[in-house]
């Protein structure tokens, strides 16, 4: 679908093109455009609506820098595998949101109300993420400040990696980063 209606659109030289279509290399839709020279990636966040995401690009361009800048952090990726790190991790978005309903739904198994559930659950990772984004220690550094040792949380964190959730996690990070690196459209990928 892409393919099509790219195609069909018209962009004069002068225009800054910046694709937010993280399966379509730079190459193929200067391809479908009939358009040499630089088109810059992004993928804005959700939360870039209201001005608290963070928008990685990819080359550095400081037009499409400043654009997104407006909206919240601007990470412009040094390489081509470095923004595809940042979309095959942005592919968590799912992943966290079915860890929240799996700890929800839990939780509710035992007795605990859906809604309140899910406003603490929520309330706890929401002071998580701002303790990430103010705190620069490493993440190593931060699981061991928030894991008393043989507490509750340590054990939670063993129990996950004992369990292959760590592998998991970065087996479905692999997964979405080769089909990045493999994007390259053919007619059914359109």
């Amino acid at each position: 679908m892409a393919r099509a209606i790219i195609g069909a659109l018209s962009f004069p030289p002068s225009c800054k093109i910046v694709s937010l279509i993280a399966t379509i290399r730079s190459e193929t839709l200067a391809e479908w455009i009939g358009r040499a020279g630089s088109i810059t990636r992004a993928i804005p966040l959700p939360s870039v609506a209201e001005l608290s995401g963070v928008t990685a690009i990819y080359p550095q361009d400081q037009v499409v820098e400043e654009l997104f800048g407006q909206l919240g952090q601007v990470v412009a990726a040094a390489s081509l595998g470095e923004f595809d790190g940042y979309a095959a991790a942005s592919a968590l978005m799912g992943t966290y949101f079915g860890l929240l309903a799996t700890a929800a739904g839990w939780m509710v198994e035992r007795g605990a109300d859906n809604q309140r559930a899910r406003a603490y659950l929520g309330s706890l990772f929401h002071g998580l993420a701002q303790t990430t984004a103010a705190d620069e220690r490493s993440f190593s550094d931060l699981i061991e400040a928030h894991s008393t040792p043989n507490g509750l949380n340590a054990q939670a964190w063993q129990q996950f990696r004992a369990d292959g959730g760590a592998k998991i996690l970065r087996d479905a990070l692999a997964a979405v980063a080769l089909r990045l690196e493999n994007s390259i459209p053919n007619e059914r990928a359109d």
